[in-house]
């Protein structure tokens, strides 16, 4: 066998064990879900493991540049030294193409999504710092729309699932309504 031809297969086989990966996520996730949230969404994975999940709210925005960006959001507040403020536990950003989706269909979006991480933390210091725990490089992701946005005011539902390069995995469902970027 040619390198080419080797080179194709261990891609073949990645694409395979990374298509297994999302579905076993999807059952679990559907199993997480069925179980009734009062919150407009959820957010779990195997990378709670060594990055904390937990969130308040969660924000639906269309960015300027057509992006769809889910923000799962926690309040924070230190009143030893006057802070308060807003945590982003974690954003997904879609580039894709998302109001040509199909309500319902999957969209695989790996290299069309990245995953970020905006926490600010209290040291033990007392000093208001970044937290430096980031989420890995991004090896598979899917997105699902229930109810797909065409512009600002639309609803927007659905759920996404993410596989870490690191074999971590992240997974979300989210309801609510697009709004408009605030700078």
């Amino acid at each position: 066998m040619t390198p080419a031809g080797a080179h194709g297969r261990l891609r073949q086989a990645a694409r395979a064990v990374a298509a297994a990966l999302l579905a076993a996520a999807a059952v679990a996730g559907a199993a997480g879900a069925a179980g009734g949230c009062a919150r407009p969404g959820t957010l779990d994975g195997s990378i709670s493991a060594t990055i904390p999940l937990g969130f308040d709210d969660v924000e639906l925005v269309l960015d300027d540049d057509g992006a769809l960006l889910v923000r799962y959001l926690d309040d924070v507040s230190y009143p030893e030294v006057a802070y308060e403020g807003t945590n982003t536990v974690a954003e997904l950003r879609v580039t894709a193409d998302v109001g040509g989706m199909v309500a319902g269909e999957p969209l695989d979006v790996t290299g069309a999504a990245e995953v970020a991480r905006y926490v600010i933390v209290l040291t033990d210091d007392g000093e208001i710092v970044q937290d430096a725990r980031l989420f890995p490089e991004i090896f598979a992701a899917e997105l699902t729309l229930d109810a797909v946005p065409r512009a600002v005011g639309d609803a927007c539902a659905g759920r996404f699932r993410v596989i870490f390069v690191d074999g971590t995995t992240l997974r979300g469902t989210f309801d609510g309504v697009l709004v408009a970027p605030s700078y």
